[in-house]
């Protein structure tokens, strides 16, 4: 588990090749031996001696409501990841990660004129209105569950229709459709390279492709 992990090894399988950027604790050894089996590349993990990496546990209820208890450890040291790491990045998906990690690299994003996708997923109730507003206006895309929409409404107070007008796309799926989406489906999407600041970044070996 772990967003950029699901990231990569999904873009991995719809012919891409994106880069992870993450941190992780301790514990990750036997991580990265799946990862190496799996054929993803690990070059931007950070490694945080004295740490776990992060845990969720999640409790899901027939109706899809979810309770969930959250360690973050290694991945509160985020920030020190930087995008001008990655080199020859062309789209960068900014997802849930540290706090500070997000924040920083979502303006690392702009500065470099990289465009990106905010999807913040579980990690959208960290931030005020005004901060969410600050992602909105420097991403140039953004995709939400229709909780995290409407969540983002009320903490901002702007409506989605007023919010899609900061970014080129916005998109909202319902909670149980994005349960149905299947490969197949999604293999009609034609992607360039991606990256997910933990989140995948993507290098140009796919751009002849």
């Amino acid at each position: 588990g772990g967003s950029a992990v699901n990231i990569e090894y999904n873009l991995m399988l719809l012919g891409g090749n994106p880069l992870i950027m993450a941190a992780v604790g301790d514990d990750a050894p036997a991580y990265f031996e799946r990862l190496d089996r799996l054929g993803l590349p690990r070059q931007h993990i950070r490694h945080v001696p004295g740490t776990f990496t992060a845990q969720a546990f999640i409790t899901t209820d027939l109706d899809d409501n979810q309770i969930t208890a959250f360690h973050p450890g290694a991945m509160t040291f985020s920030h020190l990841n930087k995008v001008e790491q990655a080199k020859e990045v062309e789209l960068g998906i900014v997802a849930p990660d540290g706090r500070e990690g997000m924040m920083q690299h979502a303006r690392d994003f702009s500065a470099a004129g990289i465009p990106f996708v905010f999807d913040p997923g579980q990690g959208l109730p960290m931030f005020s209105g005004d901060e969410l507003l600050q992602f909105m206006t420097l991403a140039d895309y953004a995709c939400f569950n229709d909780y995290e929409a409407k969540l983002l409404s009320d903490r901002t107070g702007r409506s989605i229709e007023h919010l899609a007008g900061e970014v080129k796309a916005l998109i909202v799926i319902p909670f149980k459709q994005m349960l149905m989406l299947s490969v197949a489906k999604m293999k009609a999407l034609k992607f360039v390279k991606i990256i997910s600041m933990f989140t995948s970044l993507h290098n140009s070996e796919t751009k002849n492709r």
